[in-house]
């Protein structure tokens, strides 16, 4: 079964709200949950793709799929992820251009579309409630990551994505963005590990 879980009505934010509907989930015996925010629209053939990528990497515990910006589907808005701190920047280009059409293993996995193995969820635990709507996807592909479980993207996987309330910058949201990024500092940048994750899928970076 479907599981919706309306934070418009709560007002609960991102994290909590994904861990109501895994909750919910939990005990139904899917090896899979595919989570997707309102303002983002699956292909025909994308839940085939997403299933199908995850049986040929039983390693693979959250991957994410190729964005398409509704304004112009030629547009790709999200094709893979780079830094994710202070702010998660994006890999992007045009389809036209072939770009982002290799799948490939990713520091850590956006969370308006993502695919993710119950297997997996259950050893790391849930989103950290901490981060109400920032940082909570990053923080849980590194967690994943830190306990030798792999974070992918999926490049023949599609949706077309509004870019809603997280692209609107209210006075509130940017309280919310900068209480959420102090925690994720605080729990990650400190330390060695966040390093060695990050050189391991960008050897020749600079931390």
């Amino acid at each position: 079964p479907d599981f919706i879980v309306d934070d418009s009505e709560t007002g609960n934010g991102f994290t909590k709200t994904v861990n109501t509907g895994l909750k919910l989930a939990i005990h139904d015996q899917s090896p899979y949950r595919i989570i997707l925010n309102q303002d983002c629209y699956l292909k025909a053939d994308a839940i085939e793709k997403m299933v199908s990528f995850m049986d040929a990497h039983p390693r693979c515990a959250i991957a994410g799929i190729k964005q398409l910006s509704s304004q112009n589907p030629n547009h790709i808005i999200h094709g893979g992820t780079m830094e994710c701190f202070p702010a998660g920047r994006h890999e992007g280009g045009l389809v036209s251009r072939g770009d982002c059409s290799v799948s490939k293993q990713v520091p850590w996995v956006n969370g308006a579309c993502m695919i993710v193995r119950m297997e997996a969820i259950l050893e790391i635990g849930l989103m950290d409630e901490n981060m109400k709507m920032f940082g909570s996807d990053s923080d849980w592909s590194y967690t994943a990551r830190a306990r030798n479980w792999e974070t992918w993207y999926i490049a023949e996987a599609e949706c077309v994505h509004e870019q809603g309330v997280s692209q609107s910058r209210t006075p509130e949201m940017e309280k919310t963005f900068e209480r959420d990024m102090v925690y994720f500092r605080s729990k990650w940048l400190d330390g060695e590990l966040y390093k060695d994750l990050t050189l391991e899928i960008f050897p020749g970076i600079r931390t």
